[in-house]
């Protein structure tokens, strides 16, 4: 049975000229933080272990079991584990989910600067599934982008454009954007309520000029599918009870609101995780793939699918 705290790693590797500091943190195989940080004394590699711990903290779920290998900052995390209740420090990887994590945290040095794809994914990574939507509100270019995943994640940002549905492009370039920084899924799923960008990817038609998100995200899905991973794009009718889109909405709303109002949406984002957790433990996501990309449409010629 698997543990309700979610697993975490933090990994760093310094470059041959011993100035610069690659960090990389994953939680549940997936990573959530990624850095190259100036190193000009012991000092500047603490601090950035330091950030990178404060970032995976915000994924934390009734606590955290983390493996840390840095020996100074595991330290000073145990002196402060009153401020950070449920934290289970590791100094040894142990466990196929806290390894499975490792090797996640150690591949994602691969793309921040060394060979372009790690050799090996974990097996029991290696098929994900993502919702992604997007808020916008009328007469207000800001929106609200977001997903949530098969990996526990759930992940906000915010956009400016003037559509919604470019807001719904940027929602799923957020998707790829995070298989391009971990590389460890080899086929993937993405749901989206949004019949435009689950249909382009399939489309030979050009992407209009100025969409700007549109063809950031068309030029993402090349390099990962370049990578050797499978992605599909899938439309679900919104609001019509497909569990991930219902959580990916709330995110996305959250997500504008919250900027809006200029607040923080941490706790929203660990209210929704809390759920996702809960979903997943009793669901196989690949339960919530409708079994066509795009109902009652094709191009010629072509597959529906992504």
């Amino acid at each position: 049975m698997l543990s309700a705290k979610p697993t975490a790693a933090i990994h760093s590797t310094a470059n041959r000229a011993g100035d610069e500091l690659f960090v990389t943190a994953a939680v549940d195989g997936e990573i959530v933080y990624s850095a190259s940080r100036p190193m000009a004394s012991r000092v500047d590699a603490l601090g950035a272990l330091v950030d990178a711990f404060i970032e995976t903290w915000k994924h934390q779920s009734g606590g955290m079991i983390l493996y840390m290998g840095d020996t100074t900052v595991r330290r000073l995390l145990a002196d402060a584990v009153g401020s950070h209740p449920g934290l289970d420090l590791r100094s040894v990887v142990t466990g196929p989910r806290l390894k499975a994590t490792g090797e996640a945290a150690r591949a994602a040095h691969t793309p921040l600067g060394y060979d372009p794809c790690p050799p090996q994914v974990p097996r029991w990574k290696s098929h994900r599934v993502y919702a992604a939507d997007a808020s916008k509100q009328r007469g207000d270019n800001r929106i609200g982008i977001a997903y949530v995943g098969s990996t526990h994640r759930v992940r906000v940002g915010h956009v400016r454009a003037d559509t919604i549905a470019e807001g719904e492009f940027a929602a799923v370039s957020l998707v790829l954007s995070s298989l391009l920084e971990s590389r460890t899924a080899r086929e993937v799923d993405i749901l989206t309520d949004s019949l435009e960008a689950a249909r382009k990817p399939s489309s030979e038609s050009p992407v209009w000029k100025g969409r700007t998100f549109e063809r950031e995200c068309l030029r993402k899905l090349d390099n990962v599918q370049a990578c050797g991973i499978t992605v599909r794009v899938s439309w679900v009718r919104g609001h019509a009870g497909n569990p991930l889109n219902e959580l990916a909405d709330r995110a996305a709303v959250a997500a504008r609101r919250c900027t809006q109002w200029k607040q923080s949406p941490n706790q929203h984002v660990a209210s929704i995780r809390t759920d996702l957790r809960a979903l997943l433990a009793s669901t196989d996501p690949a339960t919530f793939v409708p079994s066509e990309s795009l109902p009652g449409w094709a191009r010629p010629g072509a597959s529906a699918h992504a």
